[in-house]
């Protein structure tokens, strides 16, 4: 549609005019004017204090940019620790030669106290830290030379040029930001490290010490040691044994086309060990921290989620995976139904609700639930503990608190209807 130059002037003239008044409100503090500035106009309001930070900070990036400082490096590290990059004016190629001359005798600089100190003074602790993870991010060979040299240096009395390849071999089978980790903490925990090493000097190997220091040190660390563990039982086909399985901590990725939840749990020998969540089961992008609960016959290992309590079952491994499938302690009773004689029946606590009524479970289209109308009221916790009679089960119920031994029995059948009073 044509419009004349004259009214589109006149807009325009309005438009200027409602912005000024809206500046005016948001400089006040006025914060539906500052969401309107934002929305509309893309607009970003800021106080006095917060104007000079932002020219402050263009300011010392425009300086470390003249010294060839990697942008990259500006939103790892605080305003703090670049003004300490910049302030002394050496520019960045000056800086990784010192540290790189460092880093050739790897001994000096993560055992001596002093070299070290040196560098905290000049450049602060977050930048010395972030200068050290510039340059062995992405070169996985410089970080294993740094950790076997250290290595050895901590252990003096074994033959170097055997020790180099055990040592080569073993931190291999890391990846890069594994190793990276393990040169932060060896880098910032000299005095820890240097008193676990010391009982190697009664014939403990150094590996064995090694792990730990893992596993009593940093959280991420100790989950590296733990997942290395359990992806190792996996791939060798030892997961179904009753063993001690560690805690560990996995992250729910991306599914695939048939829809499945994933994550990655390690490599073992070349191979890939990943995971599976049921469908049911933590949403992606969540953390599940995985503690043992206890070993079932025949689901297999039960495993508890830390962050929301659930239980998961993993059914024997087929050694390339580890599928995390829901289990609730009423499951068993409906597997019995439709399964096997085989499967063993756990203990049900509940705090009666609507019409008191205890529900178990739901078979197809048939609700498995006992009405406790005339023995108990809504709110008391009753309790259904399955007893193992000749070649099935009875399911005996107690109320908690109560005098009274048992309030009622019922026998567990595999056909329509499938629980039947006995007392």
């Amino acid at each position: 549609m044509y419009r004349s130059s004259a009214k589109i002037k006149e807009f325009l003239d309005k438009e200027k005019e409602r912005r000024k008044i809206l500046l005016d409100k948001a400089r006040q503090g006025d914060p539906n004017s500052i969401k309107i500035l934002q929305k509309r106009y893309k607009l970003r309001i800021l106080s006095k204090e917060q104007y000079l930070l932002e020219k402050k900070r263009e300011k010392l990036f425009d300086r470390a940019r003249k010294l060839g400082i990697p942008s990259e490096l500006f939103s790892c590290v605080s305003l703090k620790a670049l003004e300490n990059l910049v302030v002394r004016g050496q520019t960045w190629k000056e800086i990784v030669e010192e540290f790189e001359k460092s880093l050739r005798e790897p001994g000096k600089l993560f055992l001596n106290g002093i070299r070290k100190l040196s560098f905290i003074e000049k450049y602060s602790r977050e930048g010395t830290g972030a200068i050290l993870n510039y340059l062995l991010k992405r070169d996985k060979k410089k970080m294993i030379d740094i950790l076997t040299q250290v290595l050895i240096l901590l252990n003096p009395w074994k033959k170097k040029d055997d020790e180099m390849r055990y040592w080569k071999k073993f931190l291999g089978e890391f990846n890069e930001e594994e190793l990276c980790k393990l040169i932060f903490y060896l880098f910032w925990h000299t005095g820890l490290v240097s008193r676990s090493f010391s009982g190697a000097f009664w014939g403990k190997r150094v590996k064995r010490t090694l792990g730990i220091l893992l596993v009593s040190g940093i959280k991420e660390i100790a989950n590296i040691s733990n997942r290395r563990y359990v992806v190792k039982i996996i791939a060798e086909g030892k997961f179904k044994k009753k063993r001690k399985i560690p805690r560990i901590k996995i992250k729910v990725r991306s599914r695939n086309r048939k829809g499945e939840k994933k994550f990655f749990l390690g490599k073992y020998k070349g191979n890939v060990i990943e995971g599976r969540v049921c469908k049911d089961g933590a949403p992606i992008g969540s953390e599940l921290t995985l503690s043992q609960f206890r070993f079932v016959k025949y689901y297999g290992w039960i495993f508890k989620s830390l962050e929301d309590g659930k239980l998961y079952f993993v059914k024997g491994g087929k050694g390339k995976e580890f599928i995390l499938y829901n289990f609730k302690l009423n499951q068993s009773i409906k597997d019995y139904i439709k399964s096997s004689d085989k499967i063993p029946l756990f203990p049900i606590r509940k705090k009666l609700e609507k019409d008191a009524v205890f529900f178990i479970g739901r078979v197809g289209r048939k609700r498995l639930e006992v009405k406790l109308r005339n023995c108990c009221t809504i709110g008391d916790i009753i309790e259904m503990r399955p007893v193992r009679r000749k070649n099935g089960w009875i399911l005996e119920f107690y109320k908690l608190g109560s005098k009274k031994k048992k309030l009622r029995s019922y026998e567990l059948r595999r056909e329509i209807p499938y629980l039947r009073r006995i007392n």
